[in-house]
């Protein structure tokens, strides 16, 4: 997988080698599908953290009244915003692989 990551040893604080860092969500799902042969490359898991962005810049635009909220640009404003306020887990595979069922798995 590809990473600009590192881990380093909790108790030595060494840097450690062949060791690949992954969010801590997604640990057991990437390890499964590498396991069974679906080699994964990239991973990403979703957060929270873009609706706070999405917050604090459009608190710091309405401070420095660069933003202006009325009943005209009110609902523009919210229509933009639901456009861009999610965030999405992602797996790249190194190869392309065909998935005929695909079911979500809770332990």
């Amino acid at each position: 997988m590809l990473s600009n990551y590192t881990c380093l040893d909790s108790k030595t604080f060494n840097v450690e080698k062949d060791i690949i860092a992954i969010d801590k969500q997604l640990s057991k799902t990437i390890s499964i599908l590498n396991k069974k042969g679906y080699y994964t490359e990239i991973c990403s898991s979703a957060s929270i953290s873009r609706t706070f962005q999405i917050s604090a810049i459009i608190h710091d635009l309405i401070e420095k009244k660069l933003l202006i909220i009325n009943d005209n640009t009110k609902d523009k404003i919210k229509n933009i915003i639901k456009k861009y306020d999610y965030d999405s887990t992602l797996i790249i595979f190194k190869e392309e692989y065909k998935f005929d069922n695909l079911q979500r798995v809770i332990n």
